[in-house]
């Protein structure tokens, strides 16, 4: 029978890969405070994961010692800072999709602009059909970024081009 008893334990210890969990420490409680002090330590200098993992080991010995609701406890504290880690991560993502859409805006604000300065150009020379090309293509531009008050202005101002370029034929 204590043979038996044993072989489980063994079994037991194998498949969660560890020794024998009381044994194999000297002081557990000491064991187990030098990792909360390393897990504070990690937390305050924003290591998380080496705090999670300290923490996570801080729970196991203490249930391993019996002292259930201290397990519980850290296993509560991994989880808070697991939901951190996530919450970090979902803003920093928000972040940089907000950096490219300001981007993005700068590149068809420039690309705007350029258009609006080749009709300017075009309308200066008389050009009304590469201006009206030109003023098209900034509205598309203006239309992107949601500046519908340039759109309805730029849109107004080819259909004045429109009726010059109709006139003159």
């Amino acid at each position: 029978m204590r043979k038996r008893a044993n072989t489980r334990r063994n079994l037991r210890c194998y498949r969660f890969k560890v020794g024998n969990p009381i044994r194999s420490r000297r002081n557990p409680i000491v064991e187990r405070d030098q990792l909360l002090k390393r897990a504070k330590s990690a937390e305050d200098s924003w290591d998380i994961p080496e705090a999670i993992s300290n923490y996570q080991l801080a729970a196991t010995i203490s249930k391993e010692i019996g002292e259930f609701e201290k397990s519980r406890q850290l296993t509560e504290k991994v989880s808070e800072l697991k939901r951190h880690v996530q919450l970090v991560r979902k803003k920093s993502l928000v972040t940089k999709k907000i950096r490219l859409e300001e981007t993005k805006d700068l590149d068809l604000e420039r690309d705007a602009n350029e258009a609006l300065e080749i009709a300017g150009i075009a309308e200066d020379e008389h050009r009304w059909a590469d201006a009206i090309e030109s003023y098209g293509i900034a509205i598309k531009k203006y239309y992107e970024m949601g500046d519908l008050d340039k759109v309805k202005a730029f849109q107004e101002k080819v259909a004045l081009l429109k009726q010059a370029l109709n006139t003159e034929e």
